[in-house]
């Protein structure tokens, strides 16, 4: 009985006790509400394909919580130029973790690059220290690439979800449902391989977080 629960939502929520699983919208707002420094998410939320008014709620909150998030890029079923478009409109830095290339999702790599390159986990908690220090709000985006050996073929995945997208057209799925759909859609047409590689990513992005969080407390003391 959970429901999906936006930083829209929080409020209302918290007040009739809803039992819900945040987003990262919601999720950056209570690390900051809890003064935690660290999120750690599979990927970020961003600007649909087809319609660059349909924005999520995710991509002002990286803008307006002083949060280091460390994410796989974002779902290949979005608009990736329109979503970085947006983050930098946000002054959100997009920092790439060993990797000079924007993943997306389930792709380590891609056409898109980072706006810079870090390859230690001190430098990536330097990097968000320096920030904080300069009193900014935004978020540091650390961008984590999907282990390569469960990493799939971009234009693979491309194909996938243009049918799905396709598929959603004709059935008139918009919306909420949209997402859902489409991931549903990707998990039959790849065989499981997209799971696999969500689980891989979202384990991979934990422990690199785990190690992120463990620095700053080290050059906090």
């Amino acid at each position: 009985d959970a429901v999906k629960i936006g930083v829209r939502d929080l409020g209302w929520a918290l007040a009739k006790s809803v039992r819900g699983a945040t987003t990262v919208s919601a999720s950056l707002a209570i690390c900051t509400a809890a003064g935690l420094p660290v999120f750690v998410t599979g990927g970020i939320g961003g600007v649909h394909r087809g319609s660059r008014h349909d924005i999520s709620s995710d991509l002002p909150a990286l803008g307006s919580n002083p949060v280091c998030v460390v994410a796989s890029g974002i779902k290949s079923v979005l608009d990736v130029d329109a979503t970085l478009e947006a983050l930098e409109t946000r002054g959100v830095a997009v920092i790439g973790y060993q990797t000079d290339t924007f993943p997306v999702f389930y792709s380590a790599s891609s056409r898109w690059t980072v706006t810079a390159r870090v390859d230690s986990v001190h430098d990536v908690a330097q990097s968000f220290l320096e920030s904080r220090a300069l009193g900014l709000s935004q978020s540091t985006l650390i961008v984590n690439p999907v282990p390569a050996a469960d990493s799939l073929d971009e234009i693979a995945v491309e194909e996938w979800v243009l049918e799905a997208t396709a598929e959603a057209d004709n059935r008139g799925i918009a919306g909420k449902s949209l997402t859902p759909f489409l991931l549903s859609h990707l998990h039959e047409a790849s065989g499981g391989a997209t799971l696999r590689a969500n689980l891989s990513l979202i384990e991979n992005n934990a422990r690199l977080g785990a190690r992120i969080a463990r620095t700053l407390n080290e050059l906090s003391q």
